[in-house]
């Protein structure tokens, strides 16, 4: 089931506001230079059809994809617009960096760029099982009809 969030809303407004990018952790949109150490990572760490998904965002000249850093190493990364205009994810972090907000700095950042690039909406795809996750700091509806009818229908 697919996720909206709706960029002005107040609760939006307040993680904005909250976006913490501590425990020395950086939040930087990727060149595309390095492309291929982020996808090996994602290849590494996640899955071969999000690392596809995510190298969609390289074709852009400024790459719709962020990663985190601590100490020189990439411990996470997100895409948006990469699915479908307006849509965010993947989203992943790695299982040893997990429980230090850098899951929610991705995620309220790559947000806040769509909302700059003028969307009203997020759209989180296919999320069900994440859910609980991203209700935690974000104003979530599910799209009630995307759990039979989802642009993941076209997959092979």
């Amino acid at each position: 089931m697919d996720l909206l969030v709706n960029l002005y809303s107040p609760e939006f407004i307040e993680a904005l506001a909250m976006l913490d990018e501590s425990n020395n952790v950086k939040i930087v949109r990727m060149l595309s230079c390095r492309k291929q150490q982020l996808l090996d990572y994602i290849c590494e760490h996640f899955s071969q059809n999000w690392a596809s998904e995510v190298e969609s965002g390289f074709g852009m000249p400024n790459p719709t994809v962020f990663v985190a850093i601590q100490a020189g190493e990439i411990v996470g990364f997100v895409a948006y617009n990469v699915t479908a205009h307006g849509f965010f994810g993947p989203l992943g972090v790695s299982k040893s960096a997990r429980g230090q907000g850098i899951g929610q700095a991705l995620t309220v950042r790559a947000l806040q760029v769509l909302k700059q690039d003028g969307y009203p909406y997020g759209i989180i795809g296919g999320a069900e099982e994440a859910a609980e996750f991203y209700h935690q700091f974000l104003p979530i509806e599910p799209i009630v009809s995307s759990h039979e009818h989802s642009i993941y229908d076209r997959q092979i």
